[in-house]
C-alpha cells in the first residue's frame, strides 16, 4: 500500500480533486471610479495606438512601364496599387518614418497622436493630467512604439529630441 495524493476514501470512492481558487484580476473598466495611474494611462495609450491600423500602398504607383520593363513586375505593381493595399499599424509606420528624421531635421518632426483613435475614458484621463505628467505619459507611450521599430537607434539618437502633438 503506497501513499497517494488521491487515494480511496473510507467509502471506497475516489475523492474529488482539490482546486485552489485564484482570484481573477479585473481589467480596467471604463466605469472605474478611481483615476488611473500614470503607468495605466501609458499602457492604455500604447494599446490604443497599436490597435489603430491603416491601409498603405507599399509600391510606387507612379512607375511608368517602358519597352524594357519586366512584364511580371508590372503585373505585381498594378495588383498592389489597386484594391486594399497593405494593412499596417499607423503609429508604428509613423515612428518608422519620423524616427530616422528626428536627429537630422530642424525643427525635428513631431509625432502626431489623433484623439479619434483613443477611447473616451483615455481622453478624460489625459485631460485631467497636468502638463508635465501628460508630457511624461505621451513620451513614454511613443517611446515604447519607437523602441519596437529600432530600439538602439531610438535610444541613442532620437529619444532626447522626441516631440509630440495631439490632434483631432
Amino acid at each position: 500500500m503506497g501513499s497517494s495524493l488521491q487515494g480511496p476514501t473510507d467509502s471506497g470512492t475516489e475523492s474529488p480533486s482539490r482546486t485552489i481558487p485564484i482570484p481573477a484580476q479585473r481589467p480596467l473598466q471604463p466605469q472605474d471610479p478611481q483615476p488611473w495611474s500614470l503607468a495605466a494611462i501609458s499602457d492604455e495609450l500604447v494599446v490604443s495606438m497599436l490597435d489603430t491600423k491603416a491601409t498603405f500602398c507599399m509600391i510606387n504607383s507612379n512607375k511608368k512601364s517602358t519597352m524594357f520593363s519586366d512584364h511580371e513586375e508590372l503585373e505585381v505593381n498594378a495588383r498592389c496599387n489597386k484594391g486594399n493595399g497593405v494593412l499596417r499599424r499607423l503609429y508604428e509606420e509613423q515612428a518608422r518614418y519620423k524616427m530616422y528624421r528626428i536627429p537630422i531635421f530642424y525643427p525635428p518632426p513631431v509625432f502626431v497622436v489623433y484623439l479619434k483613435h483613443l477611447d473616451d475614458r483615455l481622453k478624460e484621463e489625459l485631460a485631467d493630467l497636468d502638463k508635465e505628467s501628460k508630457d511624461f505619459v505621451m513620451k513614454e507611450a511613443i517611446s515604447r512604439i519607437c523602441e519596437q521599430v529600432d530600439k538602439r537607434f531610438f535610444l541613442l539618437s532620437a529619444k532626447l529630441l522626441l516631440r509630440w502633438r495631439l490632434e483631432n
